[in-house]
């Protein structure tokens, strides 16, 4: 759950369904919902907003189909620090070979390494993603025994982090420019 502001609730059974900029149009409608029964004298305004963002959300999802339609399709497979990119892959098409981080806040096995190091081995992985918030010793040594020549950083949870992750659009963005620049 996530608390806004005014009083709001908004309730999230996976935090990262947001990486799917379609998913995120559901919260935008949320969020004036619920800012509408809070302020109903709002209303006009909560809507208006609401469907700016609908707009700017749409069209990020259709900037992001087309940069990814550069990327070979055989070279759209992602090994991550953990599993938050479910949704965004799912909606644009990109494949999760694995994740560091199996189980989340828990260091992973030897065994469970050397699966994805044999995994991306045989799958000729581009790159590695690693995040910002979370020490690269592990993904580094991963990318190295794999012979996977580029560590990038994506930002799935940091928005507001860094002037290329201001707003969740501009984290998107800078994501996916990020994906893309490695996978091509």
């Amino acid at each position: 759950m996530v608390d806004c502001s005014a009083g709001l609730t908004v309730v999230d059974a996976n935090p990262h369904l947001w990486l799917d900029p379609l998913n995120a149009l559901h919260y935008v409608a949320e969020i004036r919902d619920g800012m509408i029964a809070a302020d109903p004298g709002g209303a006009d305004i909560y809507r208006a907003n609401a469907a700016a963002l609908d707009l700017r959300l749409d069209a990020l999802n259709a900037r992001v189909v087309k940069q990814i339609a550069t990327i070979p399709p055989a070279n759209r497979n992602m090994i991550v620090y953990h599993n938050a990119w479910l949704y965004y892959n799912r909606r644009f098409g990109l494949r999760t070979l694995g994740e560091i981080e199996e189980v989340p806040g828990s260091e992973p096995s030897a065994a469970h390494l050397a699966q994805l190091i044999d995994t991306a081995r045989a799958l000729h992985v581009r790159a590695i993603f690693a995040e910002p918030e979370y020490n690269p010793k592990l993904v580094n040594t991963v990318a190295h025994s794999a012979g996977i020549p580029l560590v990038a950083v994506l930002y799935d949870d940091s928005v507001g982090t860094s002037p290329q992750t201001r707003d969740y659009l501009s984290m998107l963005e800078t994501d996916t420019a990020t994906i893309v620049n490695a996978l091509r």
